[in-house]
This record gives C-alpha cells, structure tokens and sequence, in this order.
C-alpha cells in the first residue's frame, strides 16, 4: 500500500470511528467519498435532517447545504 492510500485510509478509519461515537444521535450514516485529502459522509440525524460531514487536516466541517433545511 503506498503512501496515498494509507492517507486515504486514515480518513476514512477516523472518520468512521467519529460515527461510531455518535451513533447515539444518528440514525444513518454512510461514507460517501475518500481520498488523500479528505473524507465525507453524509449522515441522516435522528430528527430526520441530512447533512454531510467532512474530515480533512483542517478538522470536521458541514460543508453548505443546498437547498437548506426548513
């Protein structure tokens, strides 16, 4: 496994380790995009509101929804 890989890997297993500690407050989640840079997940919140999260260096960020919730 080369370097990129294992960067994407990482992404991915921390960010699916954060869902897991949260899964009191969700109630579907799936991870939707990995690669080196990021990961993102988009995630389907116990009151029923979708959202998307994504994992980078920078942190976890919601990236804008579009359109937004009501």
């Amino acid at each position: 496994m080369n370097e990129v890989d294992q960067v994407a890997e990482f992404y991915q297993r921390e960010l699916a380790q954060a869902l897991n500690e949260q899964a009191f407050g969700i109630s579907r989640s799936q991870i939707i995009h990995c690669n080196e840079n990021e990961a993102e997940a988009t995630i389907t919140l116990l009151e029923g509101n979708t959202i998307n999260v994504v994992l980078s260096s920078a942190g976890y960020k919601v990236p804008p929804q579009w359109p937004y919730p009501s």
